[in-house]
């Protein structure tokens, strides 16, 4: 396999842009917080309605507002594991990908009591994604690992975690890695139920085979 010349370092898909999957268990995690916490009722419902809000900005593409709603409430709470995890899924749409590393690492280190394991295992996906698109291309790599040889996540996170390994992997000038990695993520996808194959598509697998066999 040759490689030499010009090629792209960098492609639009190297810039993770991800929202949650699991809108449902983040709010009940968000409910469970709240009430393992000593706070007064009044003040539980009124930060579940501001995290309801955050979402709905979240979720909308108002990322600004977001990120001002989640900060204030993690900033208030530090043990806040959803409004955590959105503030750093949040900072990962905006493109800032040291605050969201910095703010998912947050979330994979809050008590094992106060996360749900689903939670902690998106944030470290998340987390290594924010490493990727911040081009820390080694400690991405080395979290994408771990978290496919611990077997997290489900299918279409497993296509995700092994599409950005083979990002890495490239970077790194590790070119038989990176093709089985992107080999298998599209294997991945394409066992999916057709309605559930979303993720990684085959032109961008196709873009990095294509720059792996330059």
């Amino acid at each position: 396999m040759q490689h030499g010349g010009d090629k792209p370092r960098r492609a639009p898909w190297e810039k993770p842009r991800r929202a949650p999957r699991i809108f449902a268990l983040i709010l009940v995690l968000a409910i469970g917080c709240l009430a393992r916490s000593a706070m007064a009722a009044s003040e539980q419902t009124q930060r579940l309605v501001r995290f309801n809000e955050g979402v709905v900005a979240f979720v909308g593409g108002r990322y600004a507002e977001a990120e001002s709603i989640f900060k204030a409430l993690a900033d208030s709470d530090p043990n806040d594991a959803a409004s955590l995890y959105y503030l750093g899924l949040t900072y990962l749409q905006l493109g800032d990908y040291d605050r969201a590393a910095d703010t998912l690492d947050r979330v994979t280190r809050i008590a094992p009591n106060l996360l749900e394991p689903a939670i902690r295992e998106e944030a470290r996906l998340d987390l290594a994604l924010a490493q990727v698109g911040g081009r820390n291309y080694q400690a991405g790599k080395t979290a994408l690992e771990q978290f496919l040889a611990a077997n997290l996540g489900d299918a279409r996170s497993r296509a995700i975690a092994q599409f950005y390994l083979g990002v890495a992997a490239f970077h790194l000038e590790q070119y038989d890695a990176a093709m089985t990695a992107l080999n298998e993520s599209e294997r991945l996808i394409n066992e999916l139920p057709a309605g559930e194959r979303r993720g990684p598509r085959k032109p961008e697998m196709d873009f990095y085979r294509g720059l792996v066999s330059w």
